[in-house]
């Protein structure tokens, strides 16, 4: 339960909006009005009136009596709030449809480029970072209460659920692309049988929210997306120490780079979850700052090993063609 007395609310009847600004399943509203207390149920089980992520309320002209909100919430509850009037929430809602129409943007561009290159170059490597930009868009837009509003509105299964569906589709096609990229399969066996292991708990994890509760499910996803983003930084590593090849060090040491802003980004988010570190500007939002710039140098990085490996089969052929040279000069003779 929370209570706002008189003092903790604005007295400026203009001010007449008061957004929760942490996302939460299901709230109950008392606001006095018409001589008594009157309930409203609020969250990402119920129809809003205003079409935004966050939960927006009208605040009583009659403020001389407390408010009261009941919480009920699967993770941990942070109770943040803001009060606006009118203009300045509508200024607000923009700027901030604004940047997420920049991020997706970006997301979205990204994942176009990636499948024309793939289309253009035949390198699987494209296609796997496509998917995962993709299903990556889409864990953000869940997370973000976007889905919510433009994919799936109604859909209450989803609206509750797809966070840790979608985190075990995400991670799991990360994996994919990790090895495709650095070429786990053919040059390190021993990780073979670990990311294989990992795409099958990914599997689970994003079976789980049929299975068991969401409390559950997302319990299961928190801890298997914290692992899995120290696994991946490992492997980075693993495969810097024991390259033996120039090219090989170099795309290690740029894959530990990439990955690290997205790193951060997931043990922010997996703290602000758990209630360990509160809900503010950058607990919300380095995640998708830290995973731009994660995205823009996984691009680098895969043309980069694009490019590499163009050279080193010209170099190849090149002495195909000089051995050959060489093996019909002899023959002659």
């Amino acid at each position: 339960w929370f209570k706002f007395s008189e003092k903790k609310l604005p007295q400026d009847l203009s001010i007449d909006r008061m957004e929760i600004k942490y996302p939460l399943e299901h709230v109950e509203y008392y606001a006095y009005k018409n001589g008594k207390y009157e309930k409203q149920l609020l969250g990402d089980k119920y129809k809003k009136d205003i079409l935004y992520k966050n939960i927006i309320l009208t605040l009583p002209e009659d403020r001389s009596k407390p408010l009261y909100f009941r919480v009920k919430s699967n993770t941990a509850i942070q109770f943040t709030y803001d009060f606006w009037n009118q203009n300045k929430l509508i200024g607000h809602i923009n700027v901030t449809q604004f940047y997420f129409g920049l991020f997706f943007g970006v997301i979205l561009l990204s994942i176009l480029f990636s499948m024309i290159t793939y289309f253009w170059l035949k390198d699987r490597t494209y296609l796997y970072m496509g998917i995962f930009l993709v299903l990556y868009g889409l864990f953000q837009m869940s997370m973000n209460r976007l889905a919510q509003q433009f994919i799936w509105p109604g859909n209450e299964f989803l609206n509750l659920k797809s966070i840790p569906i979608l985190a075990g589709l995400t991670y799991g096609s990360f994996l994919v692309f990790m090895s495709s990229l650095l070429d786990v399969r053919r040059k390190q066996t021993g990780f073979v049988y670990s990311i294989s292991t990992l795409a099958f708990i990914s599997a689970a994890v994003t079976a789980a929210p049929f299975i068991v509760s969401y409390r559950v499910s997302m319990f299961l996803a928190v801890i298997y997306m914290t692992f899995v983003s120290l696994f991946i930084f490992f492997v980075g590593f693993f495969k810097y120490r024991a390259a033996t090849v120039k090219l090989d060090k170099k795309l290690a040491k740029f894959f530990m780079l990439s990955w690290t802003p997205f790193l951060v980004g997931i043990v922010t988010l997996v703290l602000k979850v758990l209630g360990v570190v509160p809900a503010n500007l950058f607990t919300n939002y380095f995640l998708q700052v830290g995973s731009l710039l994660s995205i823009f140098m996984f691009i680098v990085l895969t043309g980069e090993k694009f490019k590499q490996l163009r050279v080193q089969k010209k170099k190849s052929d090149m002495e195909a063609l000089n051995a050959s040279a060489v093996k019909e000069n002899i023959l002659k003779n």
